[in-house]
């Protein structure tokens, strides 16, 4: 039997939930309300956010925190903190002055254009106050429409006082003037983020003074810290267009530090100037045969990523586990600079887990193939990414980093709005189990006033959200599957080339996620691998991570057995990384580009060729097919869009993961797995929480599948007692459906009894608008069923449910079900003749609280809309109960 089956089975696994919990210096009573309804979800953990509060490390903020952690002592519960007073991470608590040596520092520049020849010609050199001039280079302009210079020459020695004053030869001509400001920084009042002191002093300003109060309980109670979207902050510039925080882009000011100018001065030497020159414009005149501008991107970008790996998350986890605990979070994932931290896999490296967020509604059902409106209905995103490449980042890190142990966090549900209740967000908990995320961050639980506009929805709301009693199943579920899904190894045979570092050296390099959105569509699973991985890697405990790379009979050796490695289109690679590719295939690891070649990118700057030994090509389109046909992903009878997998193994079995990604249409296929001597396959109902028997062919090694919308399915391979066993609910494709007459009642939301509303004949929204458009709260269905027991009736199906559904028949408990399929098992529950079925429907609070972030999301109907037919191998019943 698997352990951590066994664990769940008899309910005691782990706990991977730590939902945030927002401060705003509530009294003591509503704090420990706060924790006890959180703990009666099954949580165990607690993330506390001061964003709100008042006395951020201050007399209230303790006052606070120590009826939190006497709560959570008696609750058997951990408590992780925020570190900071406001969003997002590296405030200081507001402690970074307009003079602060630890404030942002930025390079920036501006151009004037000159026509010579002119002698002793003058340039204004304009400093403002903690301004400091860098350099200025001078650089003939290439005629036409696109801005290139060519010819660049330093004349930072021409610099006198305020001004340039340099002999303009003949021709056009652009003078930069190079320097560094604290005034255009898109993060006014933060720590500079590269700068090891800067650091430094935010580690003493919030973690330090934690340490001071709970030190005796740092790795007990207190569990370590998390850190919310830490910034560049060079510029707002990256969301919805990607990349345009780059370097390359003439009107943004970039990352600064001392350390950085000195890493650029050795790196560069005389140089120096006139390639920094290189960070806002091209100064190739023949880009078929130079990139040198790429490169100097490439290695300017590549020393900011890793001084923040260094200087921000290496320090802070270093400190944090010297202290006995953990340090987690996540930054913007798919931001470059600006927003972002420049590369996914650098900015997370020092933590203990690895970190993404879903918020702001930037996943919904269906629409991964086009853009869509987000809060408010004016933003606009682009599907592809947060579906396609999300959680496979977050899932990726964690499986080659050790420090990760192979824990993969999501800070999820939050700011989707009212709109957002248990059915959607068990959609994105299934969404995010089948890519491998294994730890939450629900967002959020506030104590504050109902309604608190603050993100909502709130799962709690001072008891106004009428679905908070399933989503505490829902968290009993998700600790459930995230059990199963630690402590393992994932399993696949395919890494993609994380396409960050390609893009350094240009913008059109193809991104990471299109061809993980072929492989997802083709069911192959795979990993997405950075360059300082891929050509740096050894294996250690099991774990692909930074050192000499080790093959074995064929295979690139990680936690997984990669042996085929798809790289993005790009124009060219360094000479560092096609030499490895060059190695790694003697070494028989299939290497593929995707759409055209590469060219090397030699230190010199210029383009070359592969010569005679280089990698396959193909193209986007045809890599599932031929991917398939190598036989490194799922094998099946037919393909599915929404078809996702995840395949997890421990060393006393392993586990499948099916979801049915689609809303609207059902999955049929037939699935061939590997099952070794003496073990079992069976069907964990993770929502029941038992064994079922699974659609297993044992002589053809077929498993057959069926996937409803929105259905989840985990099937385990091990050596399982058969006893454990149940018969699973069975019907075949005849469904009777039934119209009855319903009673209807009523409860409000805070409500305490159900009142009679109306008899109903047919099915309707309650929330119609001529209806009731503003109910909140329990629809309770009530009807009766005449029924012969000798016709085999096995289940129900009650078709649209919107949202919760609780079933009950002669008053016995038929089970809750918060996302379609609303189907239920019958057998045991039903006595000859007469049977009474009561419904309860659940809805969601938009229909009170018409809110801002739900301008955006479609408001669905509420109640039971069937249709509700009977599902059995061959029954019927009595027709004048059924209308049939």
């Amino acid at each position: 039997m698997q352990i951590r089956l066994n664990d769940v089975l008899n309910n005691q696994g782990d706990n991977y939930i730590l939902p945030f919990y927002w401060q705003h210096g509530e009294d003591a009573e509503l704090l420990a309300e706060g924790m006890e309804r959180i703990r009666e979800c099954g949580i165990k953990a607690v993330c506390i956010e001061a964003r709100p509060h008042p006395d951020f490390v201050g007399k209230l903020w303790w006052r606070d925190m120590d009826i939190i952690m006497q709560k959570a002592r008696e609750l058997g519960m951990k408590v992780w903190v925020l570190d900071d007073s406001h969003f997002p991470t590296g405030r200081c608590n507001d402690k970074i002055t307009a003079d602060s040596p630890y404030r942002k520092i930025l390079l920036t520049h501006y151009s004037i254009e000159a026509v010579g020849p002119m002698k002793e010609a003058s340039f204004m050199v304009n400093l403002e106050k903690n301004e400091t001039f860098i350099g200025a280079v001078a650089a003939k302009m290439q005629e036409g429409g696109e801005y290139i210079l060519t010819e660049v020459q330093d004349i930072s020695h021409c610099y006198y006082g305020d001004v340039i004053e340099w002999d303009v030869p003949e021709g056009f001509y652009s003078i930069t003037i190079i320097k560094t400001t604290d005034k255009h920084t898109a993060r006014q009042g933060y720590a500079n983020l590269i700068d090891r002191d800067a650091v430094r002093f935010f580690l003493d300003t919030v973690y330090e003074p934690h340490y001071k109060y709970y030190g005796k309980e740092f790795g007990t109670v207190f569990a370590g810290f998390f850190s919310d979207e830490p910034q560049l902050g060079n510029t707002f510039k990256d969301i919805p267009e990607p990349g345009n925080s780059y370097a390359g882009v003439p009107n943004i000011p970039l990352p600064w530090c001392k350390e950085l100018e000195e890493k650029l001065h050795q790196l560069w030497g005389e140089e120096y100037c006139r390639k920094l020159c290189a960070l806002w414009y091209h100064m190739d005149n023949n880009p078929e045969t130079t990139n040198e501008t790429g490169k100097i991107r490439r290695e300017y970008t590549d020393l900011v990523t890793r001084l923040y790996q260094k200087n921000f998350g290496e320090q802070i986890g270093d400190w944090c586990r010297a202290h006995g605990v953990e340090y987690i979070g996540h930054i913007i994932e798919e931001c470059r600079l600006g927003v972002g931290v420049g590369h996914y896999f650098r900015g997370l490296w020092g933590q203990d887990m690895s970190g993404i967020d879903v918020v702001l509604q930037s996943i919904r059902p269906e629409l991964d193939k086009l853009c869509f409106h987000s809060i408010g209905g004016l933003d606009i995103r682009d599907g592809e990414f947060p579906h396609y490449g999300l959680a496979k980042l977050g899932a990726s890190l964690s499986h080659i980093d050790p420090k990760k142990k192979g824990r993969a966090l999501c800070e999820n549900f939050g700011a989707y709005g009212w709109t957002e209740g248990v059915k959607l967000m068990k959609w994105l908990t299934d969404h995010m189990l089948v890519r491998g995320i294994n730890y939450y961050v629900p967002h959020g639980f506030t104590m504050r006033d109902f309604p608190d506009p603050d993100c909502p929805p709130h799962f709690y709301a001072r008891g106004n959200n009428p679905q908070f009693p399933y989503f505490g199943l829902l968290m009993k579920y998700l600790n459930r599957v995230s059990h199963l899904i630690n402590g393992g190894v994932h399993c696949t045979k395919v890494g993609i080339l994380y396409s960050d570092d390609l893009e350094w050296m240009d913008r059109k390099t193809m991104q990471f996620y299109e061809p993980a959105r072929v492989l997802t569509q083709n069911q192959i699973d795979f990993d997405i691998l950075p360059i300082d991985v891929v050509t740096e890697s050894k294996i250690e405990n099991g774990f692909l991570y930074s050192g000499a790379p080790v093959y074995e009979d064929g295979n690139f050796v990680g936690q997984e057995n990669i042996t085929t490695l798809v790289i993005p289109e790009c124009r060219c690679l360094t000479r560092k990384f096609a030499d490895w590719c060059k190695k790694t295939m003697k070494e028989k690891v299939r290497i593929i580009c995707l759409n055209s070649l590469p060219r090397i990118l030699d230190e010199d700057g210029k383009l070359n060729g592969w010569g005679a030994h280089c990698p396959e090509v193909m193209s986007l389109d045809e890599l599932g097919d031929k991917l398939r046909q190598s036989k490194v992903g799922l094998e099946l009878s037919v393909t599915d869009p929404y078809l996702r997998y995840y395949h997890y193994a421990h060393t006393d079995g392993a586990y499948y993961l099916f979801f049915n990604e689609s809303v609207n249409s059902e999955i049929r296929t037939e699935i061939g797995l590997e099952v070794g001597k003496g073990e079992n396959v069976a069907e964990y109902n993770a929502w029941e929480n038992r064994l079922e028997n699974a659609a297993w062919n044992q002589e053809k090694g077929i498993l057959s599948l069926k996937l409803l919308p929105y259905e989840m399915k985990i099937i385990t391979i091990a050596k399982i007692n058969k006893e454990l066993i149940h018969t699973k609910v069975a019907f075949n494709d005849e469904k009777i459906e039934i119209n009855p007459e319903w009673s209807l009642y009523l409860k409000k939301t805070k409500e305490t009894e159900f009142h009679f509303d109306r008899q109903l004949t047919k099915l309707t929204n309650i929330t119609r608008y001529d209806v009731d458009p503003h109910f909140c709260g329990t629809m309770k269905y009530v009807t009766e069923l005449t029924c012969d027991l000798g016709k085999n009736l096995t289940a129900i199906d009650f078709g649209q449910v919107y949202e919760t559904a609780q079933l009950r028949i002669n008053g016995k408990m038929a089970g809750v079900r918060i996302s379609p399929p609303y189907q239920f098992d019958l057998r045991g529950l039903l006595k000859e003749g007469k049977n009474t079925m009561e419904l309860e429907v659940t809805n969601t609070v938009v229909h009170q609280i018409r809110d801002h972030f739900s301008m955006s999301m479609t408001i669905e109907p509420s109640g039971l809309l069937g249709p509700v037919v009977l599902l059995s191998d061959g029954a019927s019943v009595e027709k004048d109960q059924t209308g049939q």
